[in-house]
């Protein structure tokens, strides 16, 4: 496709896509789970809770959290991050692998995907 870098940061993509762009480091997760029966996210949501709750004190003003059901089987995890060296911090703490290993297990249909913030709209207050 070829070079970018400049549609992404400079006044080419400002003006065609109507944002300003933003100099920021701020990384949204989204991670997708279908599971087979309903009653196994009552299990991921304790996950989600309790990973919240042991989060290091190193991270927690530099993340945001949500938990969202989209139907019995399936639900997503919204994650908004200071930095990648967050993201890595917390992918590699013990609580957040066995978690993880815990939802490649059972779940039928997992995903993350990772958006870098790159520009804010003018409604943006």
């Amino acid at each position: 496709m070829g070079d970018v870098s400049g549609l992404l940061h400079g006044k080419r993509w400002s003006r065609v896509a109507g944002y300003t762009a933003v100099d920021s480091s701020a990384i949204c997760v989204v991670t997708r789970m279908r599971f087979g029966h309903w009653w196994m996210l009552l299990r991921a949501y304790w996950y989600f809770w309790d990973l919240r709750r042991r989060m290091p004190k190193s991270l927690e003003s530099d993340v945001r959290f949500a938990f969202a059901i989209e139907s019995p089987w399936v639900i997503y995890s919204i994650s908004v991050w200071k930095d990648i060296d967050d993201i890595h911090e917390f992918g590699g703490m013990h609580r957040h692998v066995f978690a993880a290993r815990w939802a490649i297990k059972h779940c039928r249909e997992i995903w993350s995907t990772e958006w870098a913030l790159r520009g804010t709209s003018q409604r943006l207050t």
